[in-house]
């Protein structure tokens, strides 16, 4: 939760509690404006639930029970944090003209909201702006004209597809303008209140109004014009080899973005040899080259095919421009293998039996995709041609992850050796390479399970100028 948006706390002071255990209305504009305080400050939800406890103790109320008002409190803050970033959006369009409805995917993503994952949407229509129900985990993620044109063409919903993913929503009430429905929501309250309740909503407009005028800058940014969608056809710059036609891609369907061959310096170019045995892929900094070696790997999995050709360029784009030795990337680094360090309560089945233990996130997390790799390698590739993705791509994924655990930690996870990650600087130059992998080939296995981590890689490589 984005703790001290204004626009979202300012908001939330009238919105509607979405639950039908708060009756009253007076109780109801008090725990609201409780909720907006304690969202603002950034206290969380036990501290939330005391003065919901008061509340109903000085009403002299039978107390809610402590799974009603986590609901409350997930919701509302949820449907508030939405309507703020809504605004925010609208504020930045001329840069980010689109944006991406993310699900979380796991086990308790509802199918409907599953449904939406990946959809790009034009800023400013919102009609399935998230949240989209009762402890709805979904988020909205903006995308400037080069990113959305990076998704498939399918991936934005012509009307007809809008008609039927409303169709298959379970909670209507959430589906469109957030602010435009609470506010009509307000008028009406307001209209119907007593003169007590009239007093607590002219008040809490006020705050609304001086928290907005504070929030504003003084200095307002210049509008922006939003950049032109790229040209998929456009393959200048874009080696010979690695174009539509070239030799390595051999009418495999791929096609390379030209955006990040334009971050290699021109000046000082980056020749690539593509080898004709299989030992190994690798950038060498004395020949200023990338050389791809010819393996059944990238054969059979058509990701490894684009990801190797990402990774390795990468590594080149890092020696020109001496991106490991960056500042923002230590700080990641180190920031991630502190993160990834805590404990959490971690579920393993062992003989019929539920058992839970307490183990290091990065632990678990590389456990997980073990367990996923062993499944992985016993089912056919029917099974998962149907989920959109082969057999092969997966395996690949999984490996790139697990690597990219032991750039962060070295005790964990596997790919490289720990002698190799010994070696001054490796750690930084291959998590910069899965970086690139992440945010020009992408990995559906990595994003599900480290999202944030995932997130924060693409937005690294995406600030290269």
């Amino acid at each position: 939760m984005d703790a001290g948006n204004p626009t979202a706390t300012s908001f939330l002071k009238f919105q509607a509690f979405t639950t039908a255990v708060v009756q009253d209305q007076r109780i109801r504009t008090r725990l609201q404006a409780a909720l907006a305080g304690n969202m603002k400050r950034g206290e969380g939800p036990k501290a939330f639930a005391e003065v919901v406890d008061s509340e109903f103790d000085k009403a002299g109320l039978t107390r809610l029970k402590s799974y009603q008002i986590e609901n409350i409190y997930v919701t509302n803050t949820s449907l508030a944090y939405g309507s703020g970033q809504m605004s925010k959006m609208l504020e930045v369009s001329g840069d980010f003209p689109y944006w991406k409805y993310s699900a979380t995917m796991d086990s308790h993503t509802r199918p409907d909201h599953a449904a939406l994952h990946g959809k790009i949407f034009r800023t400013g229509d919102f009609t399935f702006w998230p949240p989209l129900g009762f402890r709805c985990r979904c988020t909205a993620i903006p995308l400037t004209a080069r990113q959305a044109a990076q998704y498939l063409k399918n991936a934005m919903p012509d009307e007809a597809e809008k008609q039927a993913i409303y169709a298959s929503l379970s909670s209507k009430e959430f589906v469109g303008n957030k602010q435009q429905k609470y506010l009509e929501w307000v008028a009406k309250q307001y209209e119907a209140a007593d003169a007590e309740t009239r007093k607590l909503m002219d008040e809490a407009f006020d705050r609304m109004k001086a928290e907005i005028k504070a929030s504003d800058p003084a200095v307002k940014p210049a509008k922006t014009t939003a950049e032109p969608v790229p040209n998929p056809d456009d393959q200048d710059g874009i080696p010979a080899e690695l174009r539509a036609d070239g030799e390595y891609l051999k009418g495999s369907g791929i096609r390379f973005k030209k955006e990040f061959f334009d971050l290699i310096d021109k000046e000082n170019p980056i020749r690539l040899v593509l080898e004709k045995s299989d030992k190994g892929s690798y950038y060498s900094p004395g020949e200023k080259a990338v050389h791809i070696a010819n393996t059944k790997r990238a054969d059979r999995s058509n990701w490894l095919k684009q990801s190797v050709i990402y990774h390795e360029f990468g590594h080149g784009i890092d020696w020109q421009r001496g991106l490991r030795s960056s500042k923002e990337l230590d700080k990641m680094i180190r920031s991630w293998k502190k993160e990834l360090l805590k404990d959490q309560d971690c579920i393993f089945r062992w003989r019929g039996k539920k058992v839970v233990r307490k183990l290091p996130r990065i632990e678990y997390i590389s456990y997980q995709l073990n367990e996923i790799y062993s499944r992985i390698k016993k089912m056919d590739d029917a099974t998962l041609a149907k989920r959109g993705i082969t057999k092969e791509d997966v395996i690949e994924q999984i490996v790139s992850a697990q690597d990219t655990i032991m750039s962060i930690n070295p005790e964990y996870g596997w790919g490289h050796t720990k002698a190799y990650y010994k070696r001054a600087g490796m750690r930084q130059a291959e998590f910069i390479a899965h970086a690139f992998e992440n945010a020009f080939a992408g990995n559906t296995v990595f994003k599900k399970y480290l999202p944030e981590l995932y997130e924060e890689m693409v937005r690294f490589i995406e600030n290269l100028k």
